[in-house]
């Protein structure tokens, strides 16, 4: 599907209040006693109504509004919201997905994405009998965008009517969703206008749609609202009766997706809400209308309860399908006396279409690995380039759609590397390459795994490689244990009349030294080692203890530089005050002299494990130096994408090598030490090595070629860690 947004997150961060399951005693009332013989007594005692209870604060940025909501007590809606001035009952506001900001507007989608008409499944006249009519709706004070978004719309509701029939397709039978369309089977969207408050509250906007005639019994709404108040909002029955009497199967019902978070996804999800998913007998709720059994469309942990997660379904491929293991909501075949066949089952709904046929099978059928022109390869060094490949069968005679996960897995089970996403494969068995880069620190037999979703049916393949470092490693390592610098391993020392020196205390469990620079003025004080021989790629790591240093906030200095050649400084670490907290930051020099450098990270005044990992291009054009930042064992920094191949590291100086100010100023020095350089392999803090977590969910797609006749194919080395803007350094850096 085009746009399966957001969902991940809705079920992995939400932990704000969405629902209230309350169960408070029945209203008590005094009764008077009547007596056939007398009149009628006039005089009654009443317990007071108690207060209804309070509603959560609103979160407006993340889309919970409870404006026009109230607590329900008792009534068809108790243990839910009602909406007020009506009848309808909610689970409330569903909050924003981790990372969507509401405020902006998902955009339309892509032209040259966009298919010629996205159609719905025909059914009869497309309008009698129930169905399900989607809306783009806005306020008169909202600009009119019905026509820039139209094509999406359709395109969106398409996505939806395809988590139905996958879903369906998982328990062997077919369901669409009955949507009203024209007799071409294209979806009428109508393009309803509200007043300036209409969509301020779920209440407001349910109220004026039907007062235009939106209210009809037979129709579930599925509205577009060009708004900003909510993520999605919808409202349900709690009602698990089994059979065509449950009232999850009339209307009108209403669920509502506002503009930040328009696609496929959500409007599915609210709409589940409206057919009577997920009821509080399911055997796997959430106790607030959702479950607890990923991966599932329709789970996260949610209130009052927030229950634990139980992974059940672990292909993540599932996180936009419905009802994992189809045993809480929707199943197309039941098990005799199981609680679908016994209870409500949204898959009986009246409103969705059950004469699909079955879907052919696409599937995976291999996972291989091979280096960056796809020679297969299964043995790899850090730094190499790699693509973890699919095959993919593909019988039906014609272009088919199959949802794809790449999941890799290091030597202990951590995460590598992962991609998830829907891609068209040709007929016959093509083979689809995600390209990456072989990372350090994790050297060991590795295992990748492919997995296929199409149509509902899962298929998978899994292959190991081995990732060996060289066993020539090392550049350099010293941890200041000499009697001063003439006697060390380093190359030259300028110490600044005995600034500089090699002393307690160590910054690491062993040793008893480490580098002392003392900064009584602007002079710059480091030793220098200049046996690196012009590396293509440098790691290094050092310890680095501010000492409580006095510095005026806005001060900064360089501590680090690497020199390609003897004079011109393409790498560097900056330390600086700012605000009440000391920071560091990495740079590095692109062909044309800017640097480009990380954000400034906040360390406190204790030693501190620097690592970073400097890359040059591999060739003119490639494009693809870059330089890796971890402060503690944690990655902080990545930055990509640079144009860098004209530069090696020949030397390198560590101390206050560059930039002091003069309200920089120290009674007692600041360290370093535990210095270590490599050409390839992570390093780690001194004590112990963690895992690092130099990883990233790439946000470059896998590319294809047929599996019987590979050919190269140039791809980016994925990431998704943000670029920062490139400046010029005001320093010159270029004496030697």
């Amino acid at each position: 599907m085009n746009t399966l947004t957001g969902r991940k997150a809705m079920r992995t961060s939400i932990s704000t209040v969405i629902l209230l399951s309350l169960a408070f005693s029945s209203l008590g009332s005094g009764q008077a006693r009547a007596d056939d013989s007398n009149p009628p007594v006039t005089s009654m005692q009443v317990t007071p109504e108690p207060p209804a209870p309070p509603l959560p604060p609103n979160e407006p940025e993340r889309g919970l509004i409870y404006d026009g909501l109230e607590v329900a007590t008792d009534g068809p809606c108790k243990g839910l919201y009602r909406v007020v001035n009506t009848d309808l009952c909610t689970h409330g506001p569903d909050p924003a997905p981790e990372g969507v900001d509401i405020k902006q507007s998902v955009p339309p989608i892509d032209a040259a994405r966009e298919p010629a008409m996205s159609l719905a499944q025909c059914d009869g006249d497309g309008t009698s009998g129930r169905r399900i009519q989607a809306l783009y709706v806005r306020a008169s004070d909202v600009p009119d965008r019905y026509n820039t978004y139209l094509a999406s719309f359709r395109q969106w509701v398409a996505d939806m009517d395809s988590i139905f029939q996958q879903s369906a397709a998982e328990t062997g039978g077919s369901r669409s969703v009955r949507f009203v369309h024209d007799a071409s089977c294209v979806p009428i969207i109508p393009h309803a206008v509200l007043s300036p408050t209409g969509d301020d509250t779920f209440g407001n906007m349910v109220s004026e749609l039907q007062a235009q005639g939106y209210n009809q019994t037979d129709r579930k709404y599925v509205i577009f609202m060009d708004a900003n108040v909510f993520c999605g909002l919808g409202n349900v029955e709690g009602d698990d009766q089994p059979g065509s009497a449950n009232a999850n199967n009339g209307g009108p019902s209403y669920g509502r997706t506002d503009a930040g978070c328009w696609g496929g996804e959500v409007p599915a999800h609210e709409l589940m809400h409206n057919l009577g998913g997920v009821q509080l007998s399911a055997p796997h709720s959430s106790g607030g209308w959702h479950c607890v059994d990923e991966y599932d469309l329709m789970c996260y942990s949610d209130s009052p309860n927030y229950p634990p997660m139980q992974y059940i379904c672990t292909n993540q491929a599932h996180d936009g399908l419905f009802d994992c293991d189809h045993d809480d909501y929707y199943s197309t075949n039941p098990p005799a006396g199981s609680y679908l066949a016994t209870r409500w089952n949204a898959a009986n709904s009246l409103f969705l279409i059950g004469t699909l046929p079955p879907p052919p099978n696409v599937s995976v059928v291999g996972a291989w690995t091979a280096d960056g022109n796809w020679n297969p390869k299964t043995t790899f060094a850090p730094g190499d380039p790699i693509q973890w490949v699919i095959d993919v069968e593909n019988p039906i005679g014609a272009d088919a759609q199959i949802q794809l996960t790449y999941d890799v897995r290091g030597p202990n089970g951590e995460q590598v590397e992962y991609w998830n996403g829907t891609v068209t494969t040709g007929t016959g068995i093509w083979s689809w390459g995600l390209p990456g880069t072989v990372l350090s620190g994790l050297e060991g037999t590795h295992t990748f795994t492919g997995y296929g979703l199409y149509q509902g049916t899962s298929s998978q393949a899994a292959t190991n490689y081995l990732v060996t470092s060289p066993p020539d490693d090392l550049i350099f390592a010293d941890s200041f244990e000499d009697d001063d610098c003439q006697l060390s391993p380093w190359s030259s020392c300028v110490i600044d009349g005995g600034d500089l020196s090699f002393n307690g205390p160590s910054l690491v469990p062993t040793g008893s030294q480490s580098l002392n620079a003392l900064i009584d003025d602007n002079k710059a004080i480091y030793v220098t080692y200049v046996h690196p021989n012009a590396e293509p790629r440098y790691r290094a790591r050092f310890y680095f203890d501010p000492n409580s240093i006095t510095m005026v906030s806005g001060n900064s200095h360089r501590i680090f530089y690497g020199y390609s050649g003897t004079s011109k400084v393409v790498l560097r670490v900056e330390f600086r005050r700012s605000s009440g907290n000391y920071q560091l930051r990495v740079g590095l020099l692109n062909d044309g002299s800017s640097w480009k450098n990380s954000s400034w990270f906040t360390i406190s005044d204790a030693p501190h494990s620097v690592e970073f990992d400097w890359r040059a291009s591999t060739a003119a054009g490639a494009n693809n130096g870059g330089l890796t930042l971890w402060i503690d064992g944690t990655q902080k920094a990545n930055l990509v994408g640079v144009d860098n191949d004209t530069w090696r590291i020949d030397r390198i100086r560590l101390g206050a090598v560059n930039g002091i100010d003069s309200g920089t100023r120290g009674i007692n020095p600041y360290y370093f030490d535990a210095f270590e350089s490599r050409r390839q392999a992570y390093i780690g803090p001194a004590a112990s090595a963690p895992t690092p977590t130099d990883s990233a969910t790439p946000d470059a797609r896998p590319t294809a070629v047929p599996a019987d006749s590979p050919s190269p194919a140039e791809t980016p080395v994925p990431s998704n860690n943000p670029t920062p803007t490139e400046e010029e350094d005001s320093d010159s850096d270029s004496s030697s």
